[in-house]
């Protein structure tokens, strides 16, 4: 199951919110493209997955995978 079915399944749920302090760690884990991704976002680290989700989704645009 991808990351974006699985952020849909927790906001249905109404647990996506719970999670929230994760979205550090799991940026923390993308070192190679981290810098992308909060580079022009000074509040990156009060970050939903929502927002995760929306910023990588505009960085696969940019960078063709």
């Amino acid at each position: 199951m991808s990351f974006i079915r699985h952020s849909a399944v927790l906001g249905a749920m109404g647990t996506l919110h719970k999670v929230k302090g994760l979205v550090v760690k799991t940026l923390d884990k993308l070192p190679n493209i981290k810098g992308d991704l909060v580079r022009y976002d000074p509040g990156w680290k009060q970050w939903d997955f929502e927002q995760l989700e929306r910023e990588l989704e505009l960085w696969t645009l940019r960078n063709e995978i």
